[in-house]
């Protein structure tokens, strides 16, 4: 197996006409295609999807080369070990950081006590 089968760096760009670039991991690509063929729109971690507005999909190269980087200083430290010490490993990718996150927690309201 090559380095390059090893791990999985697939992320992507969804380039907008309004200029603003969505990132999206592997597992959105599936709801950006659907919302494509559906002509919805969809919430992805990175903001809200309109396919009114798409231009095209490309692999996110700026990701892409900050793993790479990452995997080359990991096996660097990794090749000078003393016997003995514990290797690093590449972990994947960084996750997106999920933009609605902090809002779902404010949209549950509760109910005051005693009402169902």
């Amino acid at each position: 197996m090559n380095k390059m089968q090893k791990y999985d760096l697939r992320c992507y760009v969804v380039k907008m006409s309004a200029g603003v670039d969505l990132h999206i991991d592997a597992g959105e690509l599936q709801k950006v295609k659907a919302a494509l063929r559906e002509n919805n729109s969809v919430q992805v971690k990175q903001g809200i999807f309109n396919p009114s507005f798409y231009i095209a999909i490309v692999e996110d190269a700026d990701r892409i080369k900050a793993a790479w980087q990452e995997i080359n200083d990991i096996e660097n430290h990794n090749r000078y070990l003393a016997a003995g010490d514990k290797t690093k490993e590449f972990k994947g990718l960084k996750p997106l950081k999920d933009i609605f996150a902090e809002t779902e927690k404010y949209n549950q309201f509760q109910l005051p006590a005693g009402e169902k």
